[in-house]
């Protein structure tokens, strides 16, 4: 049943651009070439040593939203595989080897000629055609029932982390990879079904459940994300056998196994359970529990196992044998008595694939505090933000809790001065980004934030700050980096209008989004030139950069977008749409500034060292590079007259302009008039390699 809905027919390629299959099944060297080229721009890395999975948070039920795909959880062995010249590697999520376990996937593989990292499950089908957890740990041969292995992501592929891309994009060069006519090694396909309808249908099917995965999702190794959930058709929980008991006259093994969970970084009890085996499963796990057999028991407390109850009002007596807490295994439960004991459980399996300390209760996540569900007759983003929107603060109360995204906030200090010169406060900062927000956050959106943090205003002393681990709520998104000395730290990721206003009552002034998404972190999505004045330049000078710079553009065919940078210079944005790598996008920014400051070499330079540029003008191609940031268009800036970073028409670029003309009194007006003028800079893209033949 499952094999069948699974297993895909021979697409119908175009002439020349067929797939190249070989005698045995496995896909040629120049099917996985043809897939790189076309990945040309996605980072190159070495082959990884080791990958941690990326694991799924546990979700309470199922929900639909268009932004989700949803697969089926399959009921088996999480399993790495790593093929490199022609050696194959298929490991646990704990690093164990499955190689002689499950040797004919072992076999499968050697018969491919790619290098490549890929993840899926290990299944075993039963006779009813569903995936079977207790034969799959009985597999020995192929007489105990049928393998598969089913792949549902791929992480790197001959020089190219995949990592970084989008799960549909990862989840598309997979399905090219896997021979058509494999009946071992198959693709985890997604289905056409909202999450509820396939939900349903998994629990007809008799399936372990379904797993809903966020189309744009990066792949985040070794994280436990709220981008990937499990919705499970039953309740299970993994748990540390911690020993197990014989009832006196009993004739079997053992009676029940005592189970524990890690909370705190101590076991605690969740009770027994004493069904579920046969006669060799029992003797399976005694083999198992004899090296770990310990006198002292391994929980706090000694536990109550085998109390009367009102099902068992006279237990018999039993002994107990405790073990050393390293073996896990599953079970599944109908619900959780006070005290965390599990109540009618089932033993399932051994889970050699997990580690003891990873044996913990899972809490269900209610679906709407991980997606934002779509609001009934919820208007579209209107043309003019303004126009719908007032302040959202009122001028009095200095704090003032109000409703984001159906989360509360506090706004605090709001009568504290920001630009002493003028009167603006805190508060009339957090009402301009309130307004200003439909159009300022697809600058924002999925882009990691360098906060340049004001707390008392713009006279008093800055900071800035990357790390916002320790101040980050639980619904705001984070993306990791290393700092030079190991530490993990988190950057803060904007999803929606909380993030925004979060980060403005932080004192953040200004916005500065890097130039690229999570989602494709070493593909900008524009290049840009920054017209950088020395204190010895005029505005004028700036002003003819900018002209000059839109010629060069108008020679190129190319359509640029300008923006006053709210301090003292312009940016020209170039749309790329994420199709090219940080270094194609430097060299492409150099090729224009470097004709720039030719035709303008008495006042301009494009000298990286400030001492080499004499005063002039920098013209900036250099900030085209990964977790750069710059003001985002609509952004106020820390400066006097509460400056805004404004999109213009190239007619406005001429001299009278100046920076003065756009702020935080004026800029909704202009937005009311115009609409967002800088939205083709997030459009199709330029096409690079066009451009530069024409340049030929």
């Amino acid at each position: 049943m499952v094999r069948t809905a699974q297993k895909r027919k021979p697409s119908k390629a175009k002439s020349g651009n067929r797939r190249t299959i070989s005698e045995n099944g496995a896909p040629f060297n120049n099917s996985a070439r043809e897939l790189v080229n076309h990945l040309s721009h996605v980072k190159k890395k070495p082959f990884p040593k080791s990958i941690l999975p990326m694991l799924a948070s546990l979700a309470a039920r199922p929900f639909d939203d268009p932004g989700w795909q949803y697969e089926i959880k399959w009921d088996g062995y999480r399993a790495i595989t790593y093929l490199q010249n022609g050696k194959v590697d298929l490991v646990s999520r704990n690093d164990k080897s499955f190689h002689q376990t499950y040797y004919p996937i072992n076999e499968a593989f050697k018969k491919w000629t790619i290098d490549a990292v890929l993840d899926g499950e290990i299944i075993v089908i039963n006779k009813k055609g569903r995936a079977d957890f207790a034969s799959l740990q009985e597999w020995r041969s192929e007489a105990d029932g049928d393998l598969r292995y089913y792949l549902f992501d791929l992480l790197w592929l001959e020089g190219v982390d995949m990592t970084g891309l989008p799960l549909t994009e990862r989840r598309e060069a997979l399905k090219e990879l896997i021979p058509i006519d494999s009946e071992l090694i198959l693709f985890s396909a997604d289905f056409n079904a909202t999450g509820t309808t396939f939900f349903k249908q998994a629990q007809k099917l008799g399936l372990e459940g379904i797993m809903a995965k966020k189309k744009d999702s990066i792949y985040e190794p070794g994280k436990r994300t709220r981008n990937w959930l499990k919705i499970k058709t039953e309740k299970t929980q993994e748990a540390v056998i911690a020993g197990y008991t014989l009832n006196e006259g009993s004739n079997k093994l053992f009676s029940s196994l005592l189970l524990g969970v890690y909370e705190n970084k101590e076991l605690q009890y969740i009770g027994p359970v004493g069904t579920g085996f046969n006669k060799k499963m029992q003797e399976e796990l005694m083999k198992a529990f004899k090296p770990l057999e310990t006198k002292r028991c391994p929980f706090k407390e000694m536990p109550e196992y085998n109390k009367p109850s009102r099902f068992r009002p006279n237990p018999p007596k039993a002994s107990v044998t405790w073990l050393k807490p390293a073996l896990v295994g599953e079970v599944s439960y109908q619900t959780i008595a006070p005290g965390g004991v599990l109540r009618h459980p089932s033993f399932k399996g051994l889970r050699p694939d997990k580690k003891a300390s990873e044996a913990k209760p899972e809490k269900a996540l209610k679906p709407e505090k991980v997606y934002k569900p779509a609001r009934k007759a919820a208007p579209k983003p209107v043309a003019r933000p303004g126009k719908d929107r007032k302040t959202l603060l009122n001028p009095t109360d200095a704090t003032q809790v109000r409703n984001i995204d159906g989360t509360s906030f506090a706004f605090n200090n709001l009568h504290k001065v920001f630009w002493p010169k003028e009167g603006f406060t805190k508060r009339d900062m957090l009402n301009y980004y309130y307004q200003v927000a439909p159009y300022i956050m697809p600058y924002l959106r999925m882009r990691p934030q360098s906060l340049n943090r004001f707390p008392n205003g713009i006279e008093g002393k800055s900071f800035y700050q990357k790390d916002l681990t320790a101040q980050a709520p639980d619904w705001m998104k984070l993306f990791p980096y290393t700092t030079g000395d190991g530490e993990k730290k988190n950057y803060l990721v904007p999803e929606d209008e909380r993030a925004l206003l979060f980060m403005a009552n932080m004192g953040a002034i200004e916005m500065n989004p890097w130039n690229s998404t999570i989602q494709t972190p070493d593909d900008p999505d524009w290049c840009m030139i920054d017209l950088d004045p020395s204190p010895k330049n005029s505005f004028e000078q700036v002003i003819k950069t900018a002209q000059v710079t839109k010629a060069v553009l108008d020679d190129l065919r190319i359509t640029g977008f300008p923006k006053t940078s709210g301090s003292t210079g312009i940016h020209i944005y170039i749309p790329l749409n994420a199709k090219y790598s940080y270094d194609e996008c430097q060299l492409f920014g150099k090729l224009i500034a470097t004709r720039v400051h030719e035709a303008l070499p008495d006042f301009t330079s494009i000298e990286r060292l400030t001492k080499n540029r004499k005063g002039k003008l920098y013209i900036d191609y250099l900030q085209n590079r990964p977790k750069a940031t710059l003001a985002a268009p609509y952004s106020l800036r820390p400066k006097p007259g509460a400056t805004v970073s404004m999109p213009l028409y190239w007619e406005e670029v001429k001299p009278g302009l100046k920076m003065s003309d756009f702020n935080i009194r004026n800029t909704i007006a202009r937005i009311r008039a115009e609409g967002d003028i800088f939205k083709p800079v997030l459009g199709k893209g330029i096409d690079m390699k066009k451009v530069l033949k024409n340049l030929q």
